[in-house]
């Protein structure tokens, strides 16, 4: 059987349209998950600020106590959370690169 240059052609530009529309979809997808991220981030902090302020107004600890706690203990395991989370978009967005180049 053979192959016309047109049939050909045409199917070169589908599996470039398939392509580019693969990788916008990823690009969305990694937005996507970057955007929850960042509300999950500030979702901890403010979930860690009312919990040191009920602690506070339970008398089990002091504002100086409660600020110490925050900044020494749940800010950093916060922080953590997005560095990791942060890398692992990193490496998707490689693996899509990847997947993209083949």
């Amino acid at each position: 059987a053979v192959v016309s240059p047109q049939s050909t052609g045409r199917w070169y530009e589908e599996v470039c349209e398939l392509s580019l529309t693969l990788e916008n979809t990823n690009r969305k997808y990694l937005s996507n998950l970057s955007a929850v991220g960042d509300k999950v981030l500030l979702d901890c902090e403010d979930v860690a600020d009312r919990m040191l302020e009920t602690l506070q107004q339970e008398g089990v600890c002091s504002d100086a106590e409660a600020q110490d706690l925050k900044e020494t203990h749940i800010m950093p395991l916060i922080e953590d959370w997005g560095a990791k989370h942060k890398e692992t978009l990193l490496v998707l967005g490689e693996e899509f690169s990847d997947q993209a180049a083949r």
